[in-house]
């Protein structure tokens, strides 16, 4: 059964009030697990229409257009239902996200098989079932009356459970499947880290001590007006490197024959927050130091005894030795305590206690039970965190050493255009123009014109990029090209021209458009101080972060 269909069929004032949120369990539902990918050969290098077939290939798997458009569209749908829309300002940027969104799946799909993870039909049938019962429960919750939202589904289906058949039959079992793939694959991974009471212990740790950096020489510039392809007229990185470990190595060998850790440091030590007090490194706990020393740091340091020195190790851009004289624990003052709950139905109070209480607080009964203990819960949250810590490190790794590569012109352009690569985006994007407007419903020239507006004036080329806009603007006439382009025109000293533009973007806009915010600042930056509270009133109805979502072409 369609949307529409089913829309046709709940009429009244009762099916108004549960429309909303059966809109959106319907729609999530039939995207659930989007993540699939083509490893075959394909039909052709290109689809019907001239656009690449091939979005991408990461790691040697496709990502075919029509899996990536049937996301794109998922990613307009939800945001127009979160009461967003489609901008042609942003229009490019859902479409890399959706890009990050299909990679990102990709690498951890491949991963899985990698891990040799199995999924059971059995698993796919609990994951629907579980999916069904959330969409259902939430449905339910966005209802102004969970009541009326039950006899209205029994009325048209006959009961619940024949409408969460139709919910089942929404999902795709295969998007599901790698959906419960991916939850298996993190589980593992997961699973890796286990955290004792000793563990949790040491991660209360706070150490006092010294501390010494030695710093690679940096590279030496050439001098102004040199031309000579050297990138440096010093030593090699290897070369400074290997200067900085020896330097390194010789004040260890000092601090070890006797010499004062506290006087090296201040008359060698390269960290700048510390060397002017003999490197003396305050009290800290672990990660305290992890953005100025790096991750090596802490799994040196809070190894060592009071006294100990460590060696010489390589830390966030430069090499460290470690001194500790004072180690203690910041444990919990209710570590130790556990909790209780009353027993008595009319009571049920939880309170906190040393081990061995027999009487509660509140009714003095003595029929309690233990609920939980302090300790435990304090380990199984580091355990969670250093859990949660292992899955991120490992996704990153993944999608580091991913082989990524863009066929889309498009996308291809964009990412260049992040990188600040824009001789290199302009080009693409010209190319991506021949396919915009056609077959594809998700290429769009006024997108694609508005980037290349944006690359143009980022290297002061005003006329071209008035030109991009003009070509927009018979196609898609918005606000925000509108606006586009009277910041153009403003910054060619067409102030009456840009005023006209802005004017007609303030007709087209909606009420609840977050552009009378930016109106309001243009049309103050040209003199136009009441028009420039008109649309400051209306600004002032979107409350905070009213401007938010609505890109510009840079001033």
């Amino acid at each position: 059964m369609s949307i529409l269909s089913l829309r046709k069929r709940m009429r009244g004032w009762g099916a108004k009030i549960i429309w909303g949120a059966l809109i959106v369990i319907f729609v999530v539902g039939a995207f659930a697990g989007f993540g699939r990918m083509s490893s075959g050969g394909g039909r052709g290098s290109t689809a019907s229409g001239g656009a690449p077939s091939v979005v991408a290939r990461v790691n040697g798997e496709k990502i075919l257009r029509d899996q990536f458009n049937q996301v794109v569209a998922w990613q307009l749908r939800n945001a127009s239902m979160m009461g967003g829309g489609e901008s042609v300002t942003s229009f490019i940027s859902t479409k890399e996200r959706v890009l990050e969104q299909l990679i990102d799946s990709s690498v951890k799909l491949q991963a899985s098989k990698r891990e040799r993870i199995r999924v059971r039909g059995r698993d796919i049938d609990d994951e629907v079932e579980k999916m069904a019962t959330d969409d259902l429960r939430n449905a339910q919750m966005q209802t102004s009356s969970p009541k009326l939202f039950e006899r209205e589904i029994r009325k048209k289906f006959g009961s619940l459970d024949a409408f969460k058949d139709t919910l089942r039959a929404r999902y795709s079992r295969e998007g599901v499947k790698e959906q419960v793939r991916l939850q298996k694959l993190e589980e593992k991974i997961k699973d890796r880290i286990h955290v004792d009471e000793k563990d949790y212990r040491e991660s209360t740790a706070r150490i006092k001590g010294h501390v010494l950096m030695v710093k690679p020489a940096s590279e030496m510039l050439p001098p102004p007006g040199d031309k000579s392809k050297a990138k440096s007229q010093g030593p090699s990185k290897s070369v400074r490197e290997a200067e900085a470990q020896r330097k390194a190595k010789d004040l260890l060998a000092q601090i070890k024959a006797g010499a004062d850790f506290a006087k090296l440091a201040k008359e060698n030590s390269d960290d700048p927050t510390t060397a002017t007090k003999g490197g003396d490194l305050g009290e800290i706990g672990m990660g305290d130091r992890l953005y100025d020393y790096g991750k090596e740091f802490d799994k040196v340091a809070f190894k060592l005894k009071p006294g100990e020195v460590s060696n010489v190790f390589r830390g966030e851009d430069a090499y460290f030795i470690v001194k500790v004289e004072a180690r203690r624990y910041n444990m919990p003052a209710d570590y130790e305590q556990v909790t209780y709950k009353c027993l008595n139905t009319k009571c049920q109070n939880e309170w906190t206690a040393p081990r061995g209480a027999k009487t509660c607080p509140k009714c003095k009964q003595d029929k309690v039970r233990q609920v939980s203990e302090k300790k435990k819960d304090y380990v199984k949250g580091l355990e969670s965190q250093r859990q949660d810590q292992e899955w991120r490190s490992y996704t990153e790794k993944l999608r580091d050493d991913a082989r990524v590569d863009t066929l889309d012109p498009e996308l291809k352009a964009a990412k260049k255009q992040s990188q600040g690569r824009w001789k290199s985006a302009v080009p693409l994007y010209l190319e991506a123009l021949k396919y915009a407007d056609g077959a594809d419903p998700y290429i769009k020239s006024p997108a694609i014109r508005y980037n290349l507006a944006v690359l143009y004036r980022n290297e002061n080329k005003l006329d071209e990029a008035v030109s991009q806009i003009k070509q927009a603007i018979t196609v898609d006439d918005s606000p925000e090209l509108r606006v586009q382009m009277a910041k153009l025109l403003r910054d060619k000293g067409q102030k009456k021209e840009a005023i006209e533009e802005l004017k007609m973007a303030a007709e087209m806009a909606v009420d609840e458009s977050p552009i009378h915010g930016v109106l309001s600042m243009l049309f103050r930056d040209l003199g136009q101080k009441d028009l420039a509270a008109r649309e400051e009133k209306k600004a002032s109805t979107q409350g905070p972060g009213g401007f938010g979502g609505f890109n510009m072409i840079p001033r």
